[in-house]
């Protein structure tokens, strides 16, 4: 069956390289026999569209051809392999016509519909939408059907409210990826996306690994799903992907029940003690750097509260004044801890790593302790 697809953009940017790198996988001219090709990397880089444009390349040398372009989605919302099967039969029998047509992770010049150039006036503006999307089409694409047809101004205020609200659209497409992990995948993606991103790889490994996470396996896992990469020993994840993190973690948090797991910036220990939440709080790490005289001095008993603490690291201009720590907890990292001792409830039974850099301590505890 000949493929006489009508909707593939002939706009796209950089595809002729792995369109071509794949048809050399693939070894159409050498030899007969089954092949397949798998193409893999996180959602919305154009997986699909790749896969599209290679079928529509190819399909016209085939006696029948058949693309499905979600079946994860006909396995959802349908009859599952059933309904693929008759998408399959329907393609390659041609009892039904059935034209290719599909949406998308892809990038059409849908802001501004030019070929080559921009206006001066919205050039800044293109940069700062390139530089939010960080290099996926997908994002590129949906953001740039959003701005199309708006002013500068309006442009402007409409980017500034989606970095505070990140289109759903796109958060959908990159959740699909972090709905396939393990549990305790998941929570070590969240750990990363809420704190750790472009830390040290060394460093982040010996925190999960005292806050009890199979990390080795762990990281592995997020490394080959795409959803984190290792850049020069540093662990870095996509700008989008840590904003859909810290959105899963903000929605739990926002419920009529709210848990507050965890914690990364001065208005969350705000909202957590007005609230008294402190109990749901599993880890807080406050890295942000604050200016001397906007040094924040925390009520000792909002602290004390937080009996399910797991992950405490305090560094730069905070200051907490606690009268006790959380039992639970089993790394504790605080920068110019500012007393000479440790508070005497505290018991370090689940402790595995102490970091007082710079700090007042003269020892642990003013009496002896069991340990």
């Amino acid at each position: 069956m000949e493929c006489k697809s009508s909707c593939v953009s002939k706009d796209l940017v950089g595809i002729n390289s792995p369109i071509e790198a794949l048809q050399n996988h693939l070894l159409l001219d050498s030899i007969d026999g089954v092949r397949a090709i798998g193409i893999c990397g996180m959602g919305g880089i154009g997986k699909t569209t790749l896969a599209m444009v290679l079928y529509d390349q190819i399909s016209h040398r085939f006696s029948a051809s058949c693309f499905i372009d979600d079946i994860s989605k006909i396995y959802r919302l349908h009859d599952g392999p059933l309904d693929a099967q008759k998408q399959i039969l329907l393609q390659t029998l041609g009892i039904e016509h059935h034209q290719i047509c599909n949406r998308y992770s892809l990038f059409y010049r849908k802001a501004f519909k030019l070929e080559k150039t921009i206006s001066s006036n919205y050039q800044n503006l293109a940069y700062e939408i390139l530089n939010y999307a960080k290099g996926l089409p997908l994002a590129i694409k949906v953001l740039g059907s959003f701005l199309f047809g708006r002013n500068v101004t309006e442009c402007k205020s409409a980017l500034a409210r989606l970095r505070q609200i990140p289109d759903k659209d796109v958060m959908d497409v990159l959740q699909l990826s972090f709905d396939g992990l393990e549990e305790t995948e998941k929570e070590i993606f969240l750990h990363i996306a809420c704190f750790f991103n472009s830390w040290s790889e060394n460093y982040v490994n010996n925190i999960l690994n005292c806050c009890g996470f199979y990390v080795d396996i762990g990281l592995r896992v997020l490394i080959d799903k795409s959803l984190i990469s290792i850049n020069y020993s540093e662990i870095k994840m996509h700008y989008l992907l840590e904003e859909l993190g810290r959105k899963i973690v903000q929605e739990n948090s926002s419920k009529e029940q709210r848990k507050w797991s965890r914690l990364w910036s001065k208005k969350q220990l705000y909202n957590v003690a007005m609230e008294s939440m402190e109990k749901h709080v599993e880890a807080i790490v406050l890295n942000d750097e604050v200016d001397y005289k906007e040094r924040v001095y925390w009520n000792v008993e909002h602290l004390s509260k937080m009996s399910s603490l797991r992950l405490l690291i305090i560094k730069y201009g905070w200051n907490i004044l606690p009268c006790s720590l959380s039992n639970e907890l089993r790394y504790l990292e605080w920068y110019r801890y500012p007393f000479k001792y440790l508070p005497s409830s505290f018991h370090a039974n689940e402790l595995v790593q102490l970091i007082l850099n710079w700090s007042n301590i003269k020892q642990l505890w003013k009496n002896k302790k069991v340990l």
